[in-house]
């Protein structure tokens, strides 16, 4: 979203701060600083907006992360955010280090350890990609008391995940208001004159 390339460990924060992060999406948006995460907490709670964080980390390279969310978070409760990356190891020690915060994993193959996988990571949600989700999936993961999200690139697959009882529906594909109706539909398929 912004003109720089590469890893972002390689910028400083004054480098990132700089940049602009808003035209790509439409001119209005031009000028658009990058926030930082604390930020985005503080417009979101005041707001009452809802957030799924995706961490995108390296085991490698960036392990003082847990800690960094650590201090960042603190012991305060944070009922309306969510943590969540493919590294699955980072979702465990944030599951010892921040309980009071929603934790997911990403898990975009097919395996039939993906259940477990996300209890031993300590993780409230299962987000799998659409490919290699299947309905039996889904209703292990709700069986053990996780919720499901999964990323719709067309209608047909809002609906298949809504018929198979995804929880979350992401896409960077579906605007989001054709992504709400079709997700309306999916919870009322008699307001959009389907079968029941």
């Amino acid at each position: 979203t912004t003109p720089a390339t590469g890893a972002v460990r390689t910028y400083t924060w004054e480098q990132i701060r700089r940049l602009e992060a808003g035209s790509w999406y439409d001119a209005v948006f031009a000028g658009e600083p990058v926030p930082r995460l604390d930020q985005v907490l503080t417009w979101a709670r005041k707001r009452e907006v809802l957030l799924l964080v995706e961490l995108k980390t390296s085991p490698v390279f960036d392990r003082d992360t847990a800690s960094i969310l650590a201090e960042l978070f603190g012991t305060q409760e944070h009922p309306g955010v969510l943590l969540y990356a493919s590294d699955h190891i980072l979702i465990r020690d944030l599951a010892r280090r921040l309980p009071h915060v929603a934790r997911g994993v990403i898990v975009n193959e097919h395996t039939v350890f993906v259940t477990e996988m996300s209890e031993w990571a300590g993780a409230d949600l299962l987000s799998q990609s659409t490919w290699c989700l299947t309905p039996q999936t889904v209703r292990e993961a709700h069986a053990r008391g996780r919720l499901v999200s999964a990323e719709a690139r067309s209608a047909s697959d809002v609906a298949m995940l809504g018929w198979w009882g995804v929880d979350l529906i992401v896409s960077a594909t579906l605007p989001l208001a054709q992504l709400a109706n079709l997700v309306q539909q999916c919870r009322n398929p008699t307001a959009a004159g389907e079968p029941t």
